[in-house]
């Protein structure tokens, strides 16, 4: 049920039904590791739409489908919380599984989070970490 609901949310764009893909997935993750095939999925359609919302549906969960990332996988997450204006509680619940697996994806993270507030011009009130 939940993969249909993915390829017609996919299909129209819908973001708040990708959301809700992202989460159900995340949150069931553990009944079925085939859902994570979807949290991944959804997640790298949302960020293909500009969107971070699935983030602060899934930081305050059981991480355990976090703790399972392949490299590939921790990339497109990566990618998702580079859109992010704010690296706050949210994005450091995602962050945390990934850099004990990953320590070296975090660094060249945060580098290219500097480089890309090197390329833009930002107010005082922006914090771009």
């Amino acid at each position: 049920m939940v993969s249909l609901i993915f390829n017609k949310a996919k299909k129209i764009k819908d973001k708040e039904a990708l959301r809700s893909v992202v989460r159900i997935s995340y949150i069931n993750y553990p009944k079925n590791k085939k859902l994570k095939y979807l949290f991944i999925e959804g997640a790298r359609e949302l960020i293909k739409l500009g969107d971070t919302w699935w983030i602060q549906n899934i930081w305050h969960r059981n991480n355990s489908l976090l703790d399972d990332v392949t490299k590939t996988e921790a990339d497109i997450l990566l990618k998702g919380l580079m859109l992010m204006k704010d690296i706050e509680y949210h994005g450091e619940e995602i962050l945390g599984p990934i850099t004990l697996k990953f320590p070296e994806k975090i660094i060249t993270f945060f580098l290219d989070r500097v480089k890309e507030k090197g390329n833009k011009k930002y107010s005082l009130d922006d914090r771009y970490t």
